[in-house]
């Protein structure tokens, strides 16, 4: 049993791998995180306090950063879905079975998903 911030979770072997499940978990709580976060207090960021250390200058910026930054933009751009899939494919290196059960969808609908968010990354970094 894992217990989280009171909340706990028992594994029953169903099938799926373990690391779905958790994935299935995790998922749940980021979610829940951002839910509370969007009520939470921000301050300015043209607040004079927090312009200490936020000035970049050029040799600050090279080619890495900017092609992360065109990327990162790309991305944000898809549907939750479809970055979900994207992250777990490759940053995590699921294959489309296990990301099939960690979001409870068919494996059709993985690769099609995949398929979708590939072609729109590449329509949108060429751009």
């Amino acid at each position: 049993m894992i217990t989280i911030q009171n909340l706990s979770y028992s594994y029953n072997d169903q099938g799926a791998p373990f690391i779905a499940w958790l994935y299935r978990i995790a998922q749940a709580r980021i979610i829940d995180f951002w839910r509370s976060s969007a009520r939470r207090q921000t301050a300015p960021l043209d607040d004079p306090l927090l312009q200490d250390g936020l000035v970049v200058t050029d040799e600050d910026i090279d080619v890495d950063f900017l092609q992360h930054r065109s990327l990162w933009s790309a991305l944000q751009q898809l549907t939750d879905d479809q970055q979900t899939v994207i992250i777990l494919k490759f940053m995590q290196g699921l294959d489309n079975t296990e990301i099939a059960q960690v979001l409870g969808k068919t494996e059709g609908a993985i690769k099609a998903l995949q398929r979708r968010a590939l072609e729109t990354l590449a329509r949108l970094l060429d751009q």
